[in-house]
Formats: structure tokens, sequence, C-alpha cells
């Protein structure tokens, strides 16, 4: 997705090269091995810009914080949207996870101002905005966007075991003012709802108490 300014320069061990460029090996097969999986969360978006079936209807369930979701498991992977209802519409959480990359989830929020009906509603996927992608329920790549390509991508783990740390949320905001971003996907704590999924390496988690909008959402 996106960015723009970096943290303090790494100091890194052979080992955490090694890591580092494992990180990045494991991102390229997802996005190279996930022609298959976007079949869900890239493709099939497509497939609804150009006419063609925009997937099933979402069957929303009311869940808790007066927030809606679904969550579905099938061969192509494990998918999980829930959203709050606000004065302005929805804040939604997304977060899916491949079955030909099982190791790799994707993680984003958007804002629309009425639920999206079929799961490939094209509203739902945004070209610029933050998001966050976790592999190996520990290494974490932030990424601050522009609908002209990538602004800034930040790399860390959760067990600290690679030098780096989150971005903020001024860190954020300031990256996306600067570059007059515009967007539906802004920031929130993406790293920490990793973190939560990593416990249960299930995206359904985000649909539960374990999330809460206060908390991760702002």
């Amino acid at each position: 997705m996106r960015w723009w300014r970096y943290s303090p320069e790494v100091c890194a061990t052979s080992w955490q090269v090694n890591e580092m460029k494992r990180a990045a090996t494991i991102v390229l097969i997802a996005l190279m091995g996930c022609t298959q999986a976007q079949t869900d969360e890239g493709t099939a978006s497509n497939n609804a810009t150009t006419g063609e079936d925009p997937g099933p209807k979402i069957v929303w369930k009311d869940g808790p914080e007066n927030s809606v979701f679904f969550v579905e498991h099938n061969e192509q992977g494990s998918y999980a949207r829930r959203c709050w209802k606000r004065a302005d519409g929805y804040d939604c959480l997304n977060a899916s996870g491949p079955s030909a990359v099982p190791t790799l989830k994707d993680i984003f929020r958007f804002k629309l101002p009425a639920l999206p009906v079929y799961r490939y509603d094209t509203s739902v996927y945004q070209s610029s905005g933050y998001g966050c992608k976790m592999t190996d329920r520990n290494i974490i790549t932030e990424q601050v966007s522009a609908e002209q390509g990538t602004i800034k991508e930040n790399l860390f783990t959760l067990d600290h075991s690679v030098s780096g740390q989150a971005l903020t949320a001024d860190q954020v905001a300031n990256m996306l003012r600067e570059n007059k971003v515009e967007t539906k996907a802004p920031y929130f704590n993406c790293p920490a709802v990793a973190a939560v999924i990593a416990e249960t390496d299930d995206v359904g988690t985000i649909t539960t108490t374990a999330i809460s909008y206060d908390d991760y959402m702002r």
C-alpha cells in the first residue's frame, strides 16, 4: 500500500538481516502465489468493476459494541469483516488469510456511508491509505499508499527480534497530508490487531470482544 518517514536506522545482526530478507521473500511469494487468493480480495473486486459477478451477498450478524460482522472459511482462505455503526455511516475492519499462503494475514480499515451488500463491493478496496500485513504470526509490514503508489513501508516484528517500531497515528496522518492523500482507509492500530489475531491464528477474532473500537480503531 503506502509511506514516507523512517524510524531510526536499524542496527541488525546478520541473523536479523536474514530474517528481514526472509520476511520480504514471504511477502513476494504471497504476491506471486496469491493469484488464487486474490480471487477474493483482489481479482473479484475487479470483476465487480467490469460488471461481472460481485460475489455472494453478505449475511451480516449482530456483534458486540453496536457492530455487525461476517466470517467465512472456504477453500480459498479465511475472511472476516466487522463494521461499527457511526454517526456518518460505518467504520469497518477487514482481515483475510489466503489458503495458498496460510502464514499471511492482510488487515485494513475502510469507512463507508452504508454497509457493503456483496463480498466484492469495489468501494471496500482502497488504493490509498493505511494497512498492514502479518506473516508467521510475528512479522508486520505496515504500508502507507497514495494513488500513485507506495509512500512508505515499515517492517518490524511483534517479538522485537528485528529492530523497528510501529508507525504512530501522527506519522501516518502527516504522510497522508504531505502527499495530499484523501482516503477512506485511515490509520488504526493495525499491529495491535495483528497481535490479537496472532494469538489464535484466526482472522475471525476481530469480530469478538477481543477487539474494541476505542482501543484499536482510533
